[in-house]
C-alpha cells in the first residue's frame, strides 16, 4: 500500500496470547490480510484502541466437533498461519463434586479472511505417548521452547507436575519437566516475562486462594519464588509490561478456608520483575483518587474469570462473573503504563470462563458458560470481537440460534442423571457443598 513507509513501523504490537509470539510486525500483517484496512487505520487502531470502533459476534466453527466445555488452558502456537491450542477444560455442567473434566486437545486454525470459520482439529495421542491428566482451571503458556502446560484441578492424576508441548507434523510431543515446585493451583494466572520465563501468580488450593509470584524457567527447567507475599487472588487477569518489566495483575477474587463466600478483588497490582518486590506507589500520580466523583465510573466492576489479552501496552478484558452472580457482557481495557481504564464496549461476549487469543486485530475467545452450568449451544462456545472495525447493524449473529436452544435444551435433559447424586437436585447439591466450602479443597467457582 502507498502508506506503508510511513504507517507500517507503527502498527507494530505485542499481542499475547497470540500465534506470533513476540513478532511485534505480525500483528498488522494479519489484520490486513484479514480485512481490507489501509496501514494507517491499522497504526491508528493498534495507539488509539479507546476512540476505535468495535464489533462483537459469534464465531462460526468447523471440522472436528468439540463439547462444551469452560476453564480451559489456551495460547498461540508458533506457526506461519493463524492457531491456537485448547487443552482440557470443565465439560460437565457443574462446578462442584461432579464435575468432569477432558484431556482433549484441540489445534484451532483462525480464519484467513473475515467470515470464515475457525477450523478445529484434535490432536490424537499416539501409542505409548506421554499425556498429561486432564484437568480444567489449568494454564498453557506459549514460550519458544513450547507450550507451557501447568496447574489446574483433576482426579486422573497430579497437576503440578508442569509439561511442555511440541507440535511435531501436527502430532503432539508432551514432555514432562520434573523438578520442585509450587504446590498445584487451578485459576492462577501464567504469565510469559521473556522468551523462556513464565511467572505464575495466585490460584485456588486447599479450599483458600494463593499469593505469591513463583518463575519456571524453560532453559533450567527449574522453579524460583520470587516473591512470597502479594495478593492473595484467583480467577485474576494478568499482563507483562516489556517496557517497565512490570507483572500487573487485576480482578478476581480472594477465598480463605474459614470465610464463608469470596471476597471480590478491586484493586490492580503491579510487580516490579527487575526489583522482585510488589509496588504499591506504581500509577499513583496518574490514577484517579477515591475521591473523585467520576472515579467508579472509570473502572470496571469486580468481577473473576474473563477472558483476557494483552494488545500492546494495554490489556483488554471480556465478561467475567459479578460479586452479584451476573455474567457480564462488557469489554474493558487497562492502560499498563497509566492505570487508567476506559470501557470499549458494553455489548461483548455474555461469557464466564473463556479463553482468548488475539490475532491481528481480532480477539477470538473460546469455551465459557454463560451461567453456571448453563452453555449457549452443545458445542464449544466461540465468539470473535474486532477492534478496529464498525459494529453491526444486527445482532443477530450473537444470539443462540433456535437449534443451539434445542440443543442445549435437548442436552440439559440427557445430561441431569450427571448433574444429580443421590437423587439431589444439582441447585440443591451445590447450595449443601458451598455451606460445606471449607472441607472441600477442591470446589470450583460457582
Amino acid at each position: 500500500a502507498g502508506d506503508a513507509a510511513a504507517f507500517r513501523p507503527l502498527s507494530f504490537c505485542v499481542t499475547v496470547p497470540s500465534p506470533g509470539g513476540d513478532d511485534v510486525s505480525r500483528c498488522g500483517l494479519v489484520a490486513r490480510s484479514r480485512r481490507p484496512m489501509s496501514w494507517c487505520d491499522v497504526a491508528r487502531t493498534i495507539h488509539e484502541v479507546e476512540l476505535s470502533p468495535l464489533s462483537c459476534a459469534k464465531q462460526s466453527s468447523a471440522g472436528d466437533l468439540a463439547k462444551h466445555r469452560h476453564s480451559m488452558a489456551v495460547c498461540g502456537a508458533f506457526d506461519a498461519d493463524e492457531k491456537a491450542l485448547l487443552f482440557g477444560g470443565n465439560i460437565s455442567r457443574s462446578v462442584a463434586g461432579n464435575w468432569q473434566t477432558s484431556a482433549e486437545l484441540f489445534l484451532a486454525s483462525l480464519p484467513r479472511a473475515a467470515g470464515e470459520p475457525v477450523v478445529l482439529k484434535e490432536v490424537a495421542k499416539a501409542p505409548q505417548a506421554q499425556w498429561p491428566c486432564s484437568r480444567w482451571g489449568a494454564t498453557l503458556t506459549q514460550i519458544r521452547a513450547g507450550a507451557l502446560l501447568w496447574g489446574g484441578w483433576s482426579r486422573e492424576g497430579e497437576t503440578a507436575l508442569p509439561w511442555m508441548l511440541r507440535l511435531r507434523e501436527a502430532d503432539a510431543d508432551w514432555s514432562s519437566c520434573p523438578g520442585t515446585g509450587p504446590e498445584a493451583v487451578a485459576f492462577h494466572t501464567a504469565t510469559a516475562v521473556d522468551s523462556k520465563r513464565v511467572a505464575m501468580v495466585g490460584g485456588l488450593g486447599d479450599g483458600a486462594s494463593r499469593s505469591g509470584v513463583w518463575i519456571f524457567d524453560s532453559s533450567t527447567e527449574q522453579w524460583q519464588q520470587a516473591c512470597a507475599d502479594g495478593p492473595s487472588v484467583a480467577g485474576a487477569a494478568a499482563s507483562f509490561e516489556v517496557d517497565s518489566q512490570r507483572l500487573v495483575v487485576c480482578l478476581g477474587v480472594q477465598r480463605t478456608a474459614f470465610r464463608f463466600g469470596d471476597e471480590f478483588l478491586k484493586n490492580v497490582s503491579v510487580f516490579d520483575l527487575r526489583m522482585q518486590r510488589w509496588d504499591e506507589h506504581a500509577w499513583t500520580s496518574q490514577r484517579p483518587t477515591e475521591e473523585d466523583p467520576l472515579a467508579a465510573n472509570r473502572e470496571p466492576c469486580v468481577r473473576r474469570q474473563v477472558a483476557a489479552g494483552t494488545f500492546g501496552h494495554r490489556l483488554i478484558v471480556s465478561g467475567g462473573h459479578s460479586e452479584n452472580s451476573d455474567t457480564l457482557s462488557d469489554i474493558w481495557s487497562l492502560n499498563l503504563r497509566t492505570g487508567r481504564w476506559t470501557e470499549l464496549s458494553s455489548q461483548g461476549p455474555r461469557l464466564a470462563a473463556h479463553k482468548a487469543v488475539i490475532s491481528g486485530l481480532d480477539f477470538f475467545t473460546f469455551g465459557g458458560h454463560s451461567s453456571t452450568g448453563v452453555y449457549s449451544s452443545k458445542g464449544m462456545s466461540m465468539s470473535i470481537v474486532q477492534l478496529g472495525q464498525e459494529p453491526r447493524v444486527s445482532s443477530e449473529s450473537e444470539e443462540p440460534s433456535t437449534q443451539d436452544s434445542e440443543e442445549q435444551s435437548s442436552e440439559s435433559q440427557s445430561e441431569e442423571s450427571d448433574d444429580e447424586a443421590d437423587g439431589i437436585p444439582i441447585q440443591l447439591l451445590m447450595r449443601l457443598l458451598a455451606a460445606q466450602r471449607s472441607a472441600q479443597p477442591g470446589r470450583g467457582y460457582e
